[in-house]
């Protein structure tokens, strides 16, 4: 009967990504007010939250240490109502 192989590095990791894919804001409840990011000028735009209450936004975030400096960009999925 052949060993059992071991599980290499990758796939283990490539299973704690999967998990932490599956992570994230979620709202407890549809009636949460998710502030919009003050560049976007719809009056009553919101940001999308799924039937699963995933919050759509997110804030990336980019640092330069030979530079001294960061950056930060916010990105947020708009819900418009129409009619």
């Amino acid at each position: 009967m052949p060993a059992k192989r071991k599980t290499s590095g990758k796939q283990a990791n490539k299973g704690k990504a999967k998990q932490q894919k599956q992570e994230g804001q979620k709202a407890v409840s549809h009636d949460i007010d998710v502030p919009i990011d003050e560049g976007f000028k719809e009056a009553d735009a919101k940001v999308y939250i799924d039937d699963n209450g995933i919050i759509f936004d997110a804030s990336l975030n980019q640092t330069n240490i030979g530079g001294n400096n960061n950056k930060v960009r916010n990105l947020d999925v708009a819900s418009l109502q129409f009619g």
